[in-house]
């Protein structure tokens, strides 16, 4: 029954998200997205109320939500002002993260959790099963790049402000290495996933 639920991480264009949808689609897995609930919970009143307290006014919008480019802009360049936001929004993601998650597992379904900052949000100990997915570094850099519409050296940047890959790789418990594609990686997918069906019973 606990291998019913698995968690899936992995560093910004490791291809996380795409490998989630394969497993959703051809492994019959709910898929609760962690980034999805963060947006929900940026529209909570008492969460903006924080965030206007810490930030100010600049990280509004014209129509009173949050603005998150220009949240993204100053936190992901600051670790403190990220540690602030984390504190405010992390807890009621993971409390709605494990609502939604009981609910699924309650009803019988097979659970997958995407979660980027799974490691360093200290998320991993709900999950008996981490998949994370990495990267080539030069890979991940042309691949940001080309979905950010930014120079290399801004794309390194962004890498680097992240948990290395080779930390999460000791703390997950299978690895997929996404660089070459969903051809060379299938396989390998599809092993991991069999190997997870199968100890879940």
């Amino acid at each position: 029954m606990l291998r019913n639920l698995v968690a899936i991480t992995g560093n910004i264009a490791t291809g996380k998200s795409y490998v989630a949808e394969i497993i959703r689609r051809d492994y019959a897995f709910a898929h609760v997205d962690a980034d999805k609930i963060g947006h929900r919970v940026l529209t909570l009143s008492e969460v903006k109320r924080e965030i206007r307290d810490r930030f100010g006014d600049r990280v509004f919008a014209e129509n009173g939500e949050v603005d998150r480019a220009a949240l993204g802009a100053i936190v992901f360049g600051d670790r403190n002002a990220l540690d602030t936001l984390d504190a405010i929004t992390h807890p009621r993601i993971i409390a709605a993260a494990r609502e939604e998650v009981r609910n699924l597992l309650d009803a019988g379904h097979r659970v997958l959790f995407e979660a980027a900052v799974l490691f360093e949000a200290g998320w991993e100990r709900d999950f008996p099963v981490i998949l994370l997915t990495i990267c080539h570094h030069e890979e991940q850099v042309t691949r940001l790049v080309r979905r950010l519409g930014c120079l290399p050296d801004e794309a390194r940047r962004v890498i680097a402000a992240q948990m290395p890959q080779d930390e999460k790789i000791d703390r997950a418990t299978y690895v997929i290495d996404t660089t070459h594609g969903p051809r060379a990686f299938r396989r390998t997918l599809d092993l991991i996933m069999k190997d997870i069906l199968r100890a879940g019973g």
